[in-house]
């Protein structure tokens, strides 16, 4: 979230952008990410022609619920309000399982998450799974990958 009420307190040489966005008449930027848990798929801008900052009771509390509603609207073209949020989505916690079991090898072995993810969504096609499946299986330590050469594994397998 960024939060700045006045761009020119702000020094032009730590944001080179402030320069053009003086030339649209823009005073005040206020940014709150868009997304679910880490992921980010946007960030929603809101910008004031005279320097000042959001009224805490009211603009503020506007923006911070926009935010999640159009996080809700972009995943799943849901604009219902009594709808759930996509973190409370049960295909929302199966990405999510996903990205755990792919942050696993990731932390433990320093294999960048795409390819741990690329790993996972191998095992999937191999054994003609959804990507939940496999996912699963890592995160709770039935299925491992080890050198890529080598494919996923079970513990079982692994012993041999």
């Amino acid at each position: 979230m960024g939060l700045v009420s006045d761009l020119a307190s702000v020094r032009s040489d730590r944001r080179p952008l402030l320069r053009a966005v003086a030339e649209l008449a823009v005073a005040a930027v206020f940014r709150f990410p868009l997304g679910l848990g880490a992921a980010r798929i946007g960030i929603l801008t809101v910008v004031r022609s005279r320097p000042s900052p959001l009224s805490p009771l009211e603009q503020m509390d506007d923006a911070l619920a926009l935010a999640p509603a159009l996080t809700r609207l972009f995943l799943d073209g849901s604009n219902d309000p009594a709808a759930p949020l996509p973190a409370e989505a049960p295909g929302a916690w199966q990405r999510a399982v996903a990205h755990q079991a792919a942050g696993r090898p990731a932390f433990s072995s320093s294999v960048p998450l795409t390819t741990a993810l690329l790993r996972l969504r191998v095992a999937a096609f191999g054994h003609n799974e959804s990507l939940t499946e496999p996912a699963r299986a890592a995160v709770s330590r039935r299925l491992r990958f080890g050198d890529p050469s080598d494919g996923a594994t079970t513990p079982d397998e692994s012993k041999e």
